[in-house]
């Protein structure tokens, strides 16, 4: 499995670390995605493993998850060869450019490439 949606809940506490939440719930705001803010007593009732401070509020966002970055990595890598990608380890790009031909130019550490996209 390569993704794990077990859901999101995030703590901050007011006046302290509250304003770092807000932003997470603006951008979810900005993107249509639902979420639940839930002030201290809610928090104890439906999360009782949790003893949080009075000033401890939270938000949960039931599709939030974590991604198994190992096989996420081998999952594109796979991918990229399967569509005739060539992929060099340990290559650092330098620079990407666009050359006068409308190519792209990918600067490495191991030499320049040319290619239609990235």
């Amino acid at each position: 499995q390569l993704v794990f949606k077990p859901g999101g809940l995030q703590l901050a506490e007011k006046g302290a670390t509250d304003h770092i939440m807000e932003k997470y719930v603006v951008a979810m705001q900005r993107n249509n995605i639902p979420f639940e803010r839930l002030n201290n007593d809610q928090l104890r009732r439906r999360y009782p493993q949790f003893t949080p401070g009075p000033n401890t509020v939270a938000v949960f966002q039931k599709d939030a998850g974590l991604v198994d970055a190992a096989l996420g990595n081998s999952t594109h890598l796979q991918l990229a060869r399967g569509r005739g990608a060539v992929v060099i380890d340990r290559c650092p790009v330098i620079r990407i450019r666009r050359n006068l031909d409308a190519n792209i130019e990918v600067v490495t550490t191991k030499g320049t490439f040319t290619c239609k996209k990235i």
